[in-house]
C-alpha cells in the first residue's frame, strides 16, 4: 500500500490517497495530461474533491495533492524546459483534438505515469521507483498503450530491467526482442528500455531476477498487442 505525508493543518474534504491513486490512473496513458484534465477528472471520480472550484482553477491545489507521487517517481512531470515539451504538448493537442476538446492556453506542465507503473495496483508494496529519462518515459507510455499489460506489469517490468542491468543477461534478451512478433520501432524502443537496465545496477529488490520470466514477459507482451 502507498503512503503519503500530508500537512497535518490541511483540513481534508476528500480522500486524497484515493485521490493520488485515481490521479495515476488516469495518466496512465499514452498521451500526457493536462492539469485541468486531472483535476476534472477528480472532480468525476473522487467525491468531496474542490466540488465548487473550476477544475481550470485547481493547478496549484493538484501540485500540492501530487507532489508526493513526483518525489517516488510514480509520476512524472513534463515542463517547457524539458527538451520532450514540444513533442508532449503536441500529443496532447492531437489528443484533445480526437475527443472534439479545446485545449487549454498558457501549459506549462503536464503529467503522465512512469512507464514501470503503467498498470497500478495499490496492493503492490512499491515505494518509490528509479525515474526514467523523460524521453524514454514518453515513448515507452505511447508504446506500452498497444500492449495488453498482466496486473502483476510492474514487477514484471522490474524484473526485466533487472535482469538488463546485468550485461551478459541484458545482450541475451536483446537477442530474444528478434525472435519475438515485435516491428522494428517496437523492437527499437524495447532495447531502450534494456538500455535503462544500467540504473539497476546498485538496487536491491526483495526478489532474484529471473531471466526466464523476464522473456515470458517480452513473450506475453508481444502476443498481446
Amino acid at each position: 500500500m502507498l503512503i503519503f505525508w500530508y500537512c497535518i493543518y490541511c483540513v481534508v474534504h476528500f480522500d486524497r490517497v484515493a485521490a493520488v491513486q485515481e490521479s495515476i490512473s488516469y495518466c496512465s496513458y499514452y498521451s500526457p495530461r493536462t492539469p485541468a484534465s486531472v483535476a476534472s477528472h477528480l472532480k468525476a471520480a473522487v467525491p468531496g474533491f474542490y466540488p465548487k472550484t473550476p477544475a481550470s482553477k485547481l493547478k496549484k491545489k493538484l501540485g500540492l495533492l501530487l507532489a508526493p507521487a513526483l518525489e517516488l517517481n510514480l509520476l512524472v512531470k513534463y515542463t517547457p524546459k524539458d527538451k520532450i515539451w514540444p513533442r508532449a504538448r503536441e500529443m496532447v493537442a492531437k489528443s484533445a483534438k480526437a475527443r472534439s476538446e479545446v485545449l487549454p492556453r498558457n501549459l506549462s506542465e503536464l503529467y503522465q505515469t512512469n512507464f514501470l507503473y503503467l498498470a497500478p495496483d495499490p496492493s503492490l508494496p512499491v515505494i518509490s521507483l528509479p525515474r526514467p529519462d523523460l524521453e524514454l518515459n514518453f515513448e515507452l507510455c505511447a508504446l506500452m498503450h498497444r500492449f495488453k499489460k498482466p496486473k502483476n506489469y510492474t514487477w514484471e517490468m522490474l524484473n526485466l530491467l533487472l535482469c538488463a542491468a546485468n550485461k551478459k543477461q541484458r545482450d541475451d534478451l536483446r537477442i530474444h526482442l528478434y525472435i519475438l512478433p515485435f516491428d522494428y520501432d517496437e523492437i527499437e524502443l524495447l532495447e531502450q528500455v534494456l538500455e535503462f537496465g544500467f540504473a539497476f545496477a546498485g538496487l536491491r529488490f526483495p526478489f532474484k531476477p529471473d531471466t526466464s520470466e523476464a522473456k515470458g514477459f517480452l513473450g506475453r507482451l508481444a502476443l498481446g498487442k
